[in-house]
């Protein structure tokens, strides 16, 4: 019994409305919990951290330093803000 009220198709469309759903809520909630740009129950770094950081990075030779302009760029900030190592 092709179209019936029990049949596979309309189950289907069920299915595929509620998944769909489901991921445009899960994006949202990712939107919404990553406004501040630091993980949900995660404690952002504090400016010393991030210059310890990327100075520890810079004497490695972190090839995720050394391709990075950004990261380049705020290690020279946080160079003229906080002195050289």
């Amino acid at each position: 019994m092709k179209g019936g009220r029990l049949s596979a198709d309309i189950f289907n469309e069920v299915v595929d409305e509620t998944l769909s759903r489901y991921d445009k809520l899960v994006d949202h909630f990712e939107e919404e919990l990553m406004a501040s740009g630091v993980p949900p129950f995660a404690v952002p770094e504090t400016e010393v951290g991030q210059y310890q950081k990327l100075l520890a990075m810079e004497a490695a030779g972190d090839p995720d330093y050394h391709t990075d302009p950004v990261a380049q760029k705020a290690l020279a900030k946080f160079k003229l803000q906080f002195g050289g190592a």
